[in-house]
């Protein structure tokens, strides 16, 4: 993926990200191996190739998909807080506090949400009876990073912005409730999907999953865990 495949430069004034991950890069690295590679299984084509890792693994990145505001503040601010408790995870907690549990809901909601905005078609809207501004692109970016957008003008990538936020707003309202357990696996490993949508598990790392309070997985079954994994594929 090139930056001008979509018409976009990196600009190197506003640190703009056009390269943005819906399934996060620090996630994807723990299912590699010793060596840094993964098995990235391709479902549509059928194809299993075992690789190293891409920092921009084209399977987990959007081109542009959303707004630098929603990339580097709103969903930094979800998955920093998810980060430091998963690496507490693998270092051996299992207990979850309250908080713990609102950090979980809140990630997987964002996961669920981003997903299905990750795509930006370069489309906009132009408001009836508003013309558009004729500006450059250093100045439409220029707007972008104190917050603001054209007058009059809706691009596909705030739009985006604004539906995966009001996505995650909902998501999160109706797990409100849930309570999370760590799991650590002992007969197989776990996979790990390019979304989460409709499933309650959040896979930490190949021996660790995540999932609401009183879930029946059996750490020591194959065939639990079998089970697991095929929510996860389907």
């Amino acid at each position: 993926m090139k930056a001008i495949d979509i018409g976009i430069v990196d600009n190197e004034e506003y640190k703009f990200t056009w390269r943005q991950h819906f399934l996060p890069y620090s996630s994807m690295k723990r299912f590699c191996d010793g060596s840094g590679k993964l098995n990235v299984v391709n479902k549509i084509k059928g194809q299993v190739n075992f690789k190293k890792l891409d920092r921009y693994e084209p399977g987990a990145v959007a081109a542009r998909a959303w707004t630098q505001k929603a990339e580097k503040q709103f969903f930094n601010n979800i998955e920093t807080p998810y980060f430091e408790l998963s690496k507490s995870i693998c270092n051996g907690q299992d207990y979850l506090t309250e908080k713990d549990h609102q950090t979980m809901t809140n990630y997987i909601s964002l996961w669920a949400a981003r997903f299905n905005f990750r795509v930006n078609d370069q489309s906009k809207l132009i408001l009836n009876g508003v013309p558009e501004p004729q500006l450059t692109q250093h100045q439409i970016q220029n707007l972008e990073q104190k917050g603001a957008s054209v007058g009059g003008v809706v691009q596909s990538y705030e739009f985006n912005s604004l539906q995966a936020q009001r996505m995650y707003n909902a998501n999160r309202t109706g797990l409100r409730n849930i309570e999370w357990q760590v799991y650590r696996l002992v007969a197989l490993d776990c996979i790990l999907p390019d979304t989460i949508n409709g499933v309650l598990i959040i896979p930490i790392a190949p021996n660790i999953v995540v999932l609401p309070q009183g879930s029946d997985l059996d750490v020591a079954s194959y065939d639990s865990i079998s089970s697991l994994n095929m929510q996860l594929i389907s």
